[in-house]
């Protein structure tokens, strides 16, 4: 078996219902979850600013 990762990101979203999704889809293969929260600049919006949400899932396949 390999360990595998996926990596989930939106920005201004949070990921938890795809991470649901991917976690169904596994069934049992999940080793670990791990979320992270950023704040970055908006280069849209010099002044502004933008929450992404991540997550990465580690399995085995």
């Amino acid at each position: 078996m390999t360990m595998q990762v996926h990596h989930v990101a939106q920005f201004d979203k949070d990921v938890s219902e795809e991470v649901t999704n991917w976690l169904k889809y596994l069934k049992g293969q999940v080793t670990s979850v791990q979320f992270l929260t950023t704040t970055v600049p908006d280069p849209k919006a010099p002044d502004a600013w933008r929450v992404q949400y991540e997550a990465y899932i580690t399995y085995q396949k």
